[in-house]
């Protein structure tokens, strides 16, 4: 049996789904639920959008639960909680306080408007690693899991040529340990 090879698994950029760094958050949103409506029924659903720049070039991506923290209203004000964290105020205490005072209700209104605010620029990932599609699976599992991540582009001759993602990649590697060979 021949080893797998990371382009024998990796999602080919032309079927991955990708909005501009222009874009909202919106736009993405209503991106990804579009590419999920048009997959089959077996496939696992796309957990992250890629960015692509004024030149088509693929500068970043958003999954799942960047799309959250950039949603939530508190966002803005993320190194603010982080100084106030600091000051020994617990986490615990900080959400309590926030649920006591009704922090949480009504908040649908401001996030649909933030949705429609908010470029993909601003909150997008920069892709800072990426892996040859000749690289062996036992490489992506490496750094997919060094780098605690869900997804990683792939490479041909400097140019980006897909996604390999870590549900994909965690089928191949599930597959081979069970199998009987």
């Amino acid at each position: 049996m021949t080893e797998k090879k990371v382009k024998d698994i990796m999602i080919p950029l032309s079927e991955y789904v990708s909005v501009s760094v222009d874009d909202t958050i919106k736009d993405a949103l209503a991106a990804i639920r579009e590419s999920h409506a048009n997959m089959p029924t077996d496939a696992y659903y796309h957990r992250a959008v890629l960015v692509r720049n004024e030149d088509g070039e693929v500068v970043g991506k958003l999954g799942y639960l960047g799309f959250m923290g950039a949603l939530d209203q508190k966002y803005d004000n993320l190194e603010k909680m982080k100084q106030l964290a600091g000051s020994g105020i617990t986490k615990a205490d900080l959400n309590r306080e926030m649920t006591d005072l009704g922090f949480w209700t009504g908040c649908l209104p401001i996030i649909k408007k933030r949705a429609s605010e908010i470029k993909m620029e601003q909150v997008m990932i920069k892709f800072e690693e990426a892996i040859h599609e000749d690289s062996s699976l036992a490489e992506a599992m490496h750094l997919m899991a060094e780098m605690q991540i869900l997804s990683l582009l792939t490479t041909r001759d400097g140019k980006i040529t897909g996604v390999i993602r870590l549900s994909d990649l965690f089928e191949e590697i599930t597959d081979c340990v069970i199998s009987e060979d």
